[in-house]
């Protein structure tokens, strides 16, 4: 539904639909990005909305935390809580431009528990009904807020074992004046019901013979009545209003995690640990009673509309849109079924390559299914029975691990990483960086015209710039599936470009695999065609557009690139020879036209390569044949060195080559 607000966990009636307009398709670390925060701590708690406050919990560590691995594997169990005083925390930020309104500090102490390694400490997202924010943090215990900060009440429970010591996750729920909570462990798992104003308990049942589970409960307000669903390893429940069983079933996998929701008519409730055969997925009528589970060989009954008993995802949720229910399994395959029948309509269908690791559960508007993995690659598929994915939109991997589902409200889409949250609208902004800063990486943008679109890029300015001296530039470009953003913060490069009193400018290249036109300008396997084409036209452009902007001196423009960028070294070294002072290649993945380096003959070079590097054969090649020409060259071969680390850590002989040239004749 059309909402501003996005009040719990996957939204409005924990659906994950908006039918809001002017929400985003495509986005990346600087497209669409209206702002950006950093969050300090960790926690996967997925932000709140209500109005212009964002809500947001994180835990931080005094002492080490070690970091998360992605995807699936065994290994994650921790028995003892990290050391160091934590700190429980509750930040309210301003929609419009992520600025802090407020930050309340819940709890200081030593975590009562352990976590998986993938867990965090604060994994519950908040909950408000407008009035309040109620933050809970599991094993810490519930903490109320007003929306202005003022601390109302807390609660607070023993903290019981869970299973392999994974911590709990189930988020808090809200109907009428009362919150639900459901805690399952190993020891003593309950419901609770609390007063929503006062925090009073109303009641509480205990969930007999019910174990560790990581499902947030949900309230099914059907034709009939209201209920309380909790999904569960042994028995799925429902209960009343008063906390009176109505009815259960059972067929779960052994871990039980996904959020239930209801669409036309029915409840959904699905499981499906990767390592189990059972992987169910319910369509439930409303009105059951007593035990209502399956026989082994039925897939319905009075109470079961249908069950697809291998369909269900580990740890995202389902999601319905429209009469179609989507399935994202964990390693990026992706199922649909109707909604009302549960017939397969199409998959599992990949949307990775291969491998995937998906955590974070699906959302949906304007016709189009979002699937976020934990790498920050958002991939976009059209709605619809036939399947056809539109785009993929990339954060930084090195940054921003992903495992939160991501909130929306209004135009905006809000996406938490473990460093930050991205507030992601395609609402007409100003640039990132209107006015050249000094000191600092700029992330700017400009009108591609050829392209239509709008293009970033990423500028460094000494700190010392003065327009009435001339500066030397320094052009970098980035390798295969990274961007301008990642390589302008190689290390050392900035600061070697401050002591040196370079200009920086990183273009994009159009996109992260464009290859700078150094594997041709077209190809029918490119998309677009012309790929090759508007790379390096991109790279050119941002050249000329620093060039116009700021005293640069001529005699010294010198181009570098890393891997794919360091052909595009070779390749844009070698097309436009008069415009560079010197060239370096940093591990460089060759273009095919090693001829060519008769027309660099005169311009100096330095190539830097790994002796490990899969590609040295090729950089000795080319430094062969510079010899061959009697270039003036120099040839840096790491010892042990791989792709990456020779990369930045020869980047002060790189800057003491270009210091060492520079062009005799002014072009």
């Amino acid at each position: 539904m059309a909402s501003e607000n996005w009040p719990q966990f996957r939204g409005v009636d924990a659906l994950g639909v908006s039918e809001n307009k002017g929400l985003p398709e495509k986005w990346s670390v600087t497209e669409n990005v209206v702002w950006k925060k950093e969050v300090p701590g960790r926690g996967w708690s997925s932000p709140v909305v209500w109005g212009k406050q964002i809500f947001i919990t994180t835990v931080i560590n005094e002492g080490q935390t070690e970091e998360p691995k992605k995807g699936l594997y065994f290994g994650g169990n921790r028995y003892r809580p990290p050391s160091g005083r934590h700190h429980w925390k509750v930040f309210c930020l301003n929609l419009d431009d992520g600025k802090l309104i407020w930050e309340k500090t819940a709890h200081t102490g030593i975590p009562k528990g352990p976590i998986h390694i993938k867990n965090s400490y604060a994994s519950e997202t908040p909950i408000t009904d407008g009035e309040r924010l109620y933050a809970y943090f599991g094993n810490q215990g519930l903490y109320c807020y007003s929306l202005e900060g003022e601390f109302l009440w807390k609660k607070q429970w023993p903290a019981y074992k869970t299973r392999y010591g994974w911590g709990l996750a189930a988020s808090p729920v809200l109907h009428k004046g009362r919150l639900y909570i459901v805690n399952d462990n190993e020891e003593e798992s309950f419901l609770v019901a609390l007063d929503a104003k006062t925090g009073k308990q109303i009641w509480r049942v205990e969930r007999e013979g019910e174990k560790s589970n990581w499902s947030t409960p949900y309230v099914w307000e059907n034709k009939l009545r209201t209920e309380i669903i909790t999904p569960g390893t042994r028995k799925n429940r429902s209960y009343g209003l008063d906390g009176k069983l109505l009815y259960e079933f059972g067929g779960n996998s052994s871990i039980t995690i996904a959020t239930p929701y209801a669409s036309h008519g029915l409840l959904y409730v699905t499981s499906g640990y990767v390592g189990d055969r059972k992987k169910p997925i319910f369509a439930i009528r409303p009105g059951a009673k007593g035990d209502i589970s399956l026989n082994s060989d039925e897939d319905t009954n009075k109470h079961i509309a249908w069950c697809q008993r291998r369909a269900g995802p580990y740890n995202p949720s389902t999601i319905v849109y429209g009469d179609l229910l989507y399935v994202l399994l964990d390693r990026g395959l992706v199922g649909c079924y109707e909604a009302k029948t549960g017939k397969l309509v199409y998959g599992p269908e990949r949307i990775v390559p291969r491998g995937g690791a998906f955590t974070s559960s699906p959302w949906a508007y304007d016709g189009k299914v979002f699937f976020l993995d934990e790498n920050g690659v958002t991939y976009v598929l059209k709605a619809g029975r036939k399947f056809e994915l539109l785009a993929t939109n990339r954060l930084d991997p090195k940054k921003d691990m992903c495992m939160a589902t991501p909130a929306i409200a209004g135009n905006k889409v809000l996406i938490r990483t473990d460093s930050q949250i991205y507030c992601i609208s395609q609402e007409e902004k100003k640039p990132l960086e209107a006015k050249p800063k000094l000191g600092v990486i700029q992330l700017r943008k400009y009108k591609f015209e050829q392209a239509k679109k709008d293009m970033p890029y990423s500028l460094y300015v000494p700190k010392g710039y003065d327009k009435a001296k001339k500066y030397p530039l320094m052009v970098a470009l980035h390798g295969l599936g990274s961007s301008h953003w990642q390589i302008i913060r190689y290390p050392g490069l900035t600061r070697l470009a401050e002591e040196h009193g370079y200009i920086v400018v990183a273009p994009m290249g159009y996109n992260s695999s464009g290859w700078y036109g150094s594997r041709g300008q077209s190809s029918r396997r490119s998309n677009p065609p012309n790929l090759g084409e508007l790379s390096e036209k991109d790279v050119m452009n941002v050249l000329q557009i620093v060039r116009d902007e700021f005293s640069i001196d001529n005699k010294r423009i010198y181009l570098m690139g890393h891997s794919m960028g360091g052909g595009g070294t070779w390749h844009l070294g070698m097309k436009y020879p008069k415009i560079w002072a010197g060239l370096a290649p940093l591990a460089p993945a060759p273009p095919r036209n090693i001829n060519d380096l008769v027309k660099i003959k005169d311009t100096p070079v330095i190539v830097v390569c790994g002796d490990r590097d899969g590609l040295v054969r090729a950089a000795r090649m080319w430094v062969g044949r510079m010899k061959t020409l009697k270039m003036n060259y120099e040839y840096i071969e790491v010892k042990g060195g791989g792709h990456i680390r020779p990369a930045y850590q020869k980047l002060p002989e790189v800057y003491a080559f270009f210091e060492k040239h520079a062009k005799s004749i002014e072009k």
